[in-house]
């Protein structure tokens, strides 16, 4: 899972051949049923594994209501779709530009924390419990959505 923070390349020049995204894959317990993980779901590290190597190996929707899931590490990469006990696989942007899943009327550049609606990142208040998690590089209207956004590295 470690992952050089160097930036990996420097060959024309282009502003679009670094975004700066850092990708690590992670795993996902299906042993309870199916799982569906849409691109730009937050996600958080799942704190019901027993094993303790396995509390940072493995990873849910995060949501701010459930105390095994509020600490953020990152925002799927990609829509993923898995049955039930099938050796479940995600890759996860924990830094970098991405597509970010936010709440109704975010506004460009504000800072962004987990939700209690999970996987969904919501703008943040002076009462936050959790610390910032990523930027809005976008507005959403009135109904929530998918963003562009900097996810900030959380560990």
């Amino acid at each position: 899972m470690a992952t050089s923070r160097l930036l990996q390349r420097l060959d024309t020049g282009d502003s679009t051949s670094s975004n700066r995204r850092q990708i690590e894959t992670f795993k996902v317990d299906t042993s309870g049923g199916a799982v569906s993980i849409s691109k730009g779901d937050v996600l958080a590290f799942d704190l019901n594994q027993t094993d303790f190597g396995d509390k940072v190996l493995f990873v849910q929707l995060a949501d701010l209501a459930d105390t095994t899931a509020f600490r953020a590490v990152g925002v799927a990469a990609a829509d993923y779709s898995f049955g039930q006990n099938e050796d479940a696989k995600v890759d996860v942007v924990v830094a970098g530009l991405c597509d970010i899943k936010v709440a109704a009327n975010t506004i460009a550049g504000e800072g962004l924390v987990i939700s209690a609606t999970p996987g969904q990142a919501d703008t943040y208040a002076a009462a936050a419990v959790t610390p910032y998690i990523a930027t809005a590089l976008e507005a959403t209207a009135a109904s929530p959505g998918v963003i562009k956004g900097i996810f900030l590295p959380q560990f």
